[in-house]
């Protein structure tokens, strides 16, 4: 009995919570998004389900560590004067597929970063009226349960940066920013694809510092956009960058390849259908007039210099959702090997595999279980890796699990 007034307390309270957001903000959301009356349950309801998933999350964290004490001073729950080099960060990446957030304490004396924790809540991407309210209240109610949990020692500094899936929104895009700023306080910002680069190179080195930043290709592909960035000799950093992703390419392979008005995946696919579907990749990443599209393909001279810095250098770090989410499970499934890496021949093993499987979203699923969920994207999207490591001659990649919060971490330290 205890246990049912415990659950339905909390219950209460996630819903009281997500009134709150109406209540305290309401007149922002209305003013913004006029049909968001008091009785819409859309938006309290998606405020609740964020914070209840969060609030999960946070209680098993606190089984295993201190959370309301700084970094520097585990010892004593009160603000010390040798604290005052610490900063509690609270870093939002917000991309196609979903919105991710770092809570961090980074001490700017010596440039430690203690990663208190880490929260990502899978959305699709659309910037309707229903979907931005969506994207407000999911961001409006991880920022309320991060200041709840983690605020009351000292105060967090909120950063967002939003990616692809919002520069492609153009105007719209940049209002949603403004009115997410204005209405949760949450420094929100729409980046280009160049400083989606940086972040990426930055957090890659943050999250594997062993190896040699000038040594290092880092790759990173998602929903929207890939983007891959070295360091040249003179210290400066090279983005090469297209708009070629695992949603855009899915989009364009249910164009071109698996055509049909209600067909939402392209699974299962023949040999000739995934030897057209390669094609289809090579062509749009090169941008050849074959294939008739808007989308950004790579810069040919950028592409050579990466070719030749490949060729020379040790590491190419895939961070990402796709690397992270995508290949790395489906290479593992398939040949059975557990290292946070893949090779063109584990990758290639593993796209034969599938078709000669005729795999359907649902056989992906019992392949790989739930360590995934976008299977219409699946198999074009490992084809469109595997196009990648041909163009460039990539022999090998580790896979690094991770996304802009790192990178903004990595970029509060450096500034």
């Amino acid at each position: 009995m205890r246990k049912l007034l415990l659950s339905i307390t909390l219950l209460a309270g996630f819903f009281l919570s997500a009134w709150a957001v109406v209540d305290t903000e309401g007149t922002d959301v209305l003013r913004t998004y006029p049909s968001c009356e008091r009785s819409h349950y859309p938006f309290t309801l998606k405020t609740a389900v964020v914070e209840s998933q969060m609030q999960s999350l946070l209680e098993e964290h606190a089984k295993h560590s201190d959370i309301y004490s700084l970094s520097c001073s585990r010892r004593d729950r009160r603000p010390s004067a040798l604290c005052h080099s610490v900063r509690r960060v609270g870093m939002f990446d917000v991309g196609s597929t979903g919105i991710r957030l770092l809570v961090a304490d980074i001490d700017l004396v010596t440039s430690h970063v203690n990663r208190l924790c880490s929260f990502e809540y899978s959305m699709p991407f659309g910037l309707s009226e229903e979907d931005s309210l969506a994207r407000l209240a999911a961001i409006g109610a991880m920022k309320r349960v991060v200041e709840e949990r983690y605020g009351s020692v000292q105060e967090i500094e909120f950063s967002a940066v939003a990616t692809a899936g919002f520069r492609s929104a153009g105007e719209q895009g940049q209002a949603l920013a403004k009115d997410i700023t204005r209405i949760t306080g949450v420094d929100f910002r729409v980046i280009d694809q160049d400083r989606e680069g940086v972040l990426a190179f930055l957090g890659a080195n943050l999250e594997y510092p062993r190896a040699d930043p000038s040594r290092v290709v880092v790759w990173d592909i998602g929903g929207g956009s890939m983007q891959i960035t070295m360091k040249q000799p003179d210290a400066q950093l090279l983005m090469a960058g297209c708009e070629i992703a695992a949603r855009t390419f899915l989009e364009q392979t249910l164009m071109h390849v698996k055509t049909g008005a209600e067909l939402i995946t392209p699974n299962p696919m023949s040999i000739n259908e995934a030897e057209q579907t390669f094609d289809l990749a090579r062509a749009l990443l090169t941008g050849a007039s074959t294939v008739p599209s808007e989308l950004m393909p790579f810069d040919a001279k950028e592409l050579e210099l990466l070719r030749q810095r490949i060729r020379s250098e040790k590491y190419v770090l895939g961070i990402g959702g796709v690397h992270a989410r995508i290949v790395l499970p489906c290479v593992r499934a398939v040949t059975g090997v557990k290292e946070l890496h893949y090779t063109p021949e584990s990758l290639r093993q593993t796209i034969d595999y599938m078709i000669a499987q005729e795999l359907t979203d649902d056989g992906i699923h019992q392949l790989v279980g739930s360590t995934m969920d976008n299977f219409p994207s699946t198999l074009s999207s490992l084809i469109l890796v595997y196009t990648v490591l041909e163009l460039l001659g990539i022999k090998h990649v580790q896979v690094l699990d991770i996304n802009n919060t790192q990178g903004l971490v990595a970029d509060y330290v450096r500034s």
